[in-house]
């Protein structure tokens, strides 16, 4: 299998100003404020002005060769990781479809339209304003009216509407990888590793791959210790295998003990040669949430290894209003700050985005917990058949590749929406309150259930745990 990046070469335009040499990570702002065609939005009053250029569109285009091998694969298929936000995509004159949530990932088949070479790959960047601006017409009660009331109807970050901790800055852009991947071999889609922690101190590993293969096919298993021992299994025909592992080095907060993470990796081989691989880090833990009757009421209490833990810790917000300044360093540094402030938790607000990889990666390392949001806030959220959509792909994709991480504690439904509806009268709204069920009782429940059923999910921050109770 050959996964190709589309990352370089890119070229930008936005009204009668074009950036060339583009790379992704790279939006609006990023590259009109790097390359100077805009003054800085956190000084004075820029935003203002930097705000009104998303009234209009932008354009997005890459030139590139394929190679005749690639167009030759039985597989050819064109993936954003990430793209911000309403964004119709064009290749080489032939429409592929529209994104439109920037929390998912899309996946295009382009068999038949990729050329070995000369490609031409257009992305026509909506205007995030104009395209809540019409969605809004006829329907504005939903809460935070101050904002405009658009972000609650467009899968975009939310505090890029403006927030009370920053600017109003609804950016466009492409902030995750572009991939071009060709095969005819076969791939792992998807792996995903379960612990069963037995009261005499052993761990079984339950290990489930996703295959798509070309042909007589096998999976090989390798579980690397902290301490660098080796063990080998092979999966059955279905996937899936188990590994007994009799001495656990178990996974700890911040202040509880230690960090050991072991790294499973697991090879696919398609007519007796390697096709791909996938691997995953992990932390040998038990994660609950208890919410027993107490002398007040009842606890709120997370519970590691069976050891109740005191939460300390801060609310994550965006490090940046301009995604693509934010990387591995600034996330190294600032979690490495929390450590230093004694924190074993950081709660991740739903007005901001689904941590990248490599911040959940450095919390595994370091013992900090993640309680996570669902990236909803502060609004009513209509339930269209568009918005269902994109929900159902966003919560799997996002369970998927964040469920195997040591440090998540919780995945919570949304920030302030449970509250917004009893301070500001929505839950009198019929259809509002019936979509509010809906989203936050069915379908991300059910994707809990479905993707990551050993992370506690909690429906609002802040609840009583029960509908609508204060």
């Amino acid at each position: 299998m050959n996964v190709t990046k589309l990352n370089s070469g890119w070229v930008f335009s936005h009204g009668n100003v074009t950036v060339k040499d583009c790379c992704v990570p790279f939006s609006m702002y990023s590259l009109f404020l790097e390359r100077g065609y805009m003054g800085d939005p956190f000084y004075r009053d820029n935003e203002y002005a930097a705000a009104a250029m998303s009234e209009t569109d932008s354009d997005a285009v890459l030139e590139f060769d394929a190679g005749e091998k690639a167009v030759s694969e039985k597989v050819q298929r064109l993936s954003f990781l990430g793209a911000d936000t309403v964004v119709d995509v064009t290749l080489n004159g032939t429409f592929l479809g529209r994104m439109s949530d920037m929390h998912r990932r899309y996946d295009y088949d382009v068999k038949g339209v990729l050329l070995p070479e000369g490609n031409r790959l257009r992305l026509h960047f909506n205007s995030p304003v104009e395209y809540t601006r019409k969605l809004n017409n006829g329907f504005k009660k939903m809460g935070m009216e101050h904002l405009g009331g658009g972000h609650a109807r467009l899968r975009k970050t939310a505090s890029m509407n403006g927030w009370d901790w920053g600017p109003r800055l609804p950016d466009m852009g492409i902030y995750k990888d572009v991939l071009l991947t060709a095969y005819s071999d076969g791939e792992i889609s998807d792996l995903e590793v379960r612990q069963q922690h037995d009261s005499s101190g052993t761990v079984k590993l339950l290990i489930s791959a996703e295959v798509c293969a070309f042909g007589p096919h096998s999976a090989e298993v390798c579980v690397t210790s902290p301490d660098g021992q080796r063990t080998f299994i092979s999966l059955d025909e279905n996937g899936k295998g188990e590994l007994l592992i009799k001495d656990p080095q178990l996974w700890w907060p911040n202040g509880y003990g230690a960090q050991p993470l072991y790294t499973v990796s697991v090879s696919l081989f398609v007519n007796g040669a390697f096709a791909d691989s996938r691997s995953l880090r992990i932390g040998l833990r038990t994660v609950a949430l208890c919410t027993e009757d107490d002398q007040w009421g009842r606890e709120f209490a997370f519970e590691i290894n069976g050891v109740r833990i005191f939460a300390m810790g801060g609310n994550y917000i965006p490090e940046d209003s301009l995604i693509p300044r934010i990387n591995r360093y600034t996330a190294t540094e600032l979690i490495d700050n929390c450590i230093l402030a004694n924190f074993n938790m950081l709660r991740v607000w739903g007005g901001g985005y689904y941590l990248p990889d490599y911040f959940m990666d450095i919390c595994d390392e370091r013992g900090l917990l993640i309680w996570h949001d669902f990236m909803f806030a502060c609004s009513g959220y209509l339930l269209t058949d568009e918005l269902r959509e994109n929900i159902t792909a966003e919560a799997e994709q996002n369970l998927k590749r964040l469920r195997s991480h040591p440090s998540l504690a919780l995945m919570c439904g949304n920030n302030e929406i449970e509250q917004v509806f009893v301070d500001y009268g929505l839950k009198n709204n019929e259809r509002l309150t019936a979509d509010y069920i809906e989203i936050f009782e069915h379908i991300l429940k059910d994707a809990m259930d479905a993707y990551a059923p050993d992370i506690p999910y909690w429906p609002s921050s802040p609840s009583s745990g029960e509908r609508f109770v204060d």
